[in-house]
């Protein structure tokens, strides 16, 4: 196509008349950083290395020797939001990470930067984060997850949202734990672990482990000290 075609059809054109791919981000050697537990950053941080990005964490319960045998740099979340390119969000929702992330997080991060939140909808204000996307505090944001969509309802209705409306946001439904491999890995997930019990043993994945079993397990106080079992 000529130069007149491609602007006529609303393609970006280089100022030689050339086809332009617009604005592209190259992610090597770009700071991706975390929040969330051992598990998931331990994964994540294996596929962001694999990128030539450079990953820092924030997790007040930080494995130390963990993080430095991946090559991950421990900082403070002030630090982790005013360095990153990418930050990526992996914490449970609870009382303490509500609105973690909130106006005063996101107008640290730097105009450049993109969000993503794959933890859960709560632990980031909605509100502020279509401020941020909307006025540019931010670049952009991937959302996995929804404060006040009903995601898990059988029936759910339509619901409008603002992020809807933005053109700096991609959605996506949370629905990687659907697929045929999960669903089977989660049965045997959960048959393993009851082996485990049934056999004397504490589980891999503990919920409460400050609770005291019904029945002695073995190894309970070994595995509650040595500091090596994920949180989930």
């Amino acid at each position: 196509m000529d130069e007149v075609s491609l602007r006529s059809a609303g393609v970006p054109v280089r100022a030689d008349g050339r086809r332009s791919h617009g604005d592209l981000l190259a992610a090597a050697r770009e700071t991706f950083a975390e929040q969330g537990t051992d598990a998931s950053l331990r994964e994540v941080a294996r596929r962001a290395i694999a990128f030539d990005l450079k990953v820092i964490a924030y997790d007040p319960y930080l494995d130390r020797a963990r993080a430095r045998s991946l090559g991950v740099e421990e900082v403070g979340l002030e630090e982790l939001l005013q360095e990153a390119d990418f930050v990526s969000v992996h914490v449970p929702l609870t009382n303490q990470t509500a609105h973690m992330i909130g106006e005063k997080q996101l107008r640290m991060m730097k105009p450049e930067s993109l969000l993503i939140n794959t933890a859960r909808g709560g632990v980031v204000d909605e509100a502020a984060l279509v401020r941020a996307l909307s006025e540019g505090w931010i670049a952009g944001a991937g959302i996995d997850v929804y404060e006040n969509l009903p995601m898990f309802d059988p029936e759910p209705a339509y619901t409008r949202h603002p992020f809807f409306d933005l053109e700096n946001v991609v959605l996506t439904p949370h629905s990687a734990g659907t697929s045929i491999e999960a669903l089977d890995e989660l049965m045997l997930d959960g048959a393993r672990e009851a082996i485990t019990v049934l056999s004397g043993r504490p589980p891999q994945n503990w919920v409460n482990p400050g609770v005291v079993p019904r029945r002695p397990l073995q190894a309970v106080e070994a595995a509650r000290s040595d500091g090596t079992r994920d949180r989930g």
